[in-house]
């Protein structure tokens, strides 16, 4: 949790866990991505996207609330050549335009400065991402302080978390079951 930034307080915790490393649920899905990139980076993969789809827990006057997410990452060069047929590393528009094709058939989707930032995340290199004028998520750079209290050398990791029962409540009426 702290190598992430992530607070105690705002955490569910177990009352019988197996480690103090099992102490909280998770409240975010970026601490096993980060784990995952660390595993990968060690074994000499120089460019990696990855993503997952879980569940996160938070805390809420009576018990917690779960909330299924979807995340990932980008670290080290882009997956394809650019415009200057050269190798350039994953950045900002690249984590854009990759969730703007993934979530292209959903209408009124935008990206509008992140009011709230998680604290793992970078403040002035974030976006919130919208649907239908309610907040998903949100994507950008990862926090410096994230970056150096996980052990990497550079700063260089792109990350968006957004939420799947927030988009798929939203899009309820969307979805048709012809039987």
């Amino acid at each position: 949790i702290k190598n992430c930034l992530l607070k105690e307080d705002d955490s569910v915790e177990i009352k019988n866990p197996l480690s103090l490393e099992y102490q909280f649920l998770r409240t975010s899905l970026v601490c096993g991505l980060l784990k995952t990139l660390k595993y990968n980076l060690n074994r000499q993969m120089e460019s990696i996207s990855i993503f997952e789809v879980g569940n996160i827990y938070t805390k809420e006057e009576k018990g917690h609330k779960e909330e299924t997410r979807f995340a990932g990452l980008m670290h080290g060069i882009a997956g394809e050549r650019f415009w200057k047929n050269a190798e350039e590393n994953s950045d900002f528009y690249n984590l854009k335009g990759a969730l703007t094709h993934a979530l292209k058939d959903f209408n009124s989707l935008k990206f509008v400065k992140v009011k709230n930032v998680p604290a793992f995340m970078h403040s002035g290199n974030s976006l919130e991402i919208l649907l239908r004028g309610k907040s998903i998520g949100f994507m950008g750079q990862l926090n410096p302080k994230t970056s150096k209290a996980n052990g990497f050398k550079n700063n260089n990791i792109w990350y968006f978390e957004f939420s799947l029962t927030g988009l798929i409540a939203l899009h309820k009426k969307d979805f048709h079951l012809n039987i």
